[in-house]
């Protein structure tokens, strides 16, 4: 059942790294379009004040904007899912802690009262063994004379 759980341990350690490690890529990507949006925005602006009667080009940038901003909210959601991962996964792995170490605690007993046990037995063999060799050594005694 160790095995079992070390198993399992590994797999959401795996899992978890896995886990993190986009969460870190969407975080990244996140701070990207964050500059391009606050870039494009800044570049609307300026191309208003350059040229005033550009409308269709305004227009175009504005359209590149919005899907920047759902790409960035879509790339927030992304994130926040992976990071709900990694918190259940990390609940998880605490969960198979607790076993493991409920699991150890049960087996060291039952071992414990397993050593206590054959103690216990030898003991009574050794007991039944010197009562057995008293009652027949003095026929065996006899018998060599």
């Amino acid at each position: 059942m160790a095995h079992v759980l070390e198993v399992l341990s590994i797999e959401h350690n795996i899992w978890s790294d896995t886990f993190k490690d986009a969460s870190n890529h969407y975080n990244n990507k996140i701070a990207y379009l964050e500059k391009a949006i606050k870039f494009g925005k800044d570049s609307l602006a300026e191309l208003c004040q350059k040229h005033p009667d550009s409308n269709n080009l305004i227009r175009i940038l504005g359209a590149q904007i919005t899907t920047l901003m759902g790409k960035h909210r879509n790339a927030q959601t992304k994130n926040e899912h992976l990071e709900e991962e990694v918190n259940y996964l990390n609940d998880e792995k605490s969960i198979l802690k607790e076993k493991l170490r409920t699991k150890e605690e049960v087996h060291r007993a039952e071992l414990e009262n397993l050593r206590l046990s054959h103690k216990e037995t030898f003991k009574k063999y050794q007991e039944e063994t010197r009562k057995n060799m008293n009652d027949f050594l003095p026929e065996w005694r006899s018998n060599l004379i």
